[in-house]
């Protein structure tokens, strides 16, 4: 299913990214851990360091690498994957540190995760486009510039449903929705 055109406020590289990690949330099961992703340009001076020295098979389709990385027997599940522009996978499990936005006050994270709250602030890093997560019970967030754009509860994934809020602040999963997707 594709939602360019249903999608406002959003993006090709915001689409893109809540695409895939739709898929994603849709088609984990039981060994899947969550995974995190940045659509971000070479050069984001955003720190990040390698958690795996080796390189994984990245053949597939971007949602389908993404399971296979996500999955509990995988070297490669924890951490961020890195993404270029064209939706390559640049770096694969890496620890991100992006700094803490000075808007941490305005920001609710308790009971998100570390996960959910690197996601947002590292969405705020010059150079980074978007960044997703997809935890380990399927719900989905996109976050741009500290903002969620998405989020979908695990329901919605199993349902195939989908809901698009307005642009909100990180608010720990309390966003309003300001319509579905089908």
């Amino acid at each position: 299913m594709t939602t360019t055109a249903a999608l406002p406020l959003a993006d090709p590289f915001q689409v893109r990214l809540c695409d895939a990690l739709c898929q994603v949330a849709r088609d984990a099961g039981q060994t899947f851990t969550g995974t995190g992703a940045l659509v971000c340009e070479p050069a984001t001076g955003l720190p990040f360091l390698p958690l795996v020295l080796s390189k994984p098979d990245l053949k597939g389709d971007l949602p389908d690498v993404l399971l296979r990385l996500g999955h509990e027997a995988s070297p490669y599940h924890d951490g961020f994957h890195l993404l270029s522009t064209d939706f390559e996978i640049e770096h694969v499990s890496c620890y991100l540190a992006p700094p803490i936005s000075p808007e941490a006050e305005l920001i609710s994270l308790f009971g998100s995760g570390s996960r959910f709250a690197t996601a947002c602030f590292a969405s705020l890093a010059d150079g980074v486009h978007c960044a997703g997560v997809v935890n380990k019970d399927r719900s989905v967030t996109i976050f741009v510039q500290g903002r969620i754009l998405f989020r979908s509860s695990p329901a919605d994934a199993l349902s195939r449903r989908r809901q698009f809020p307005v642009l909100a602040r990180c608010d720990g999963g309390n966003s309003k929705h300001s319509g579905d997707i089908r």
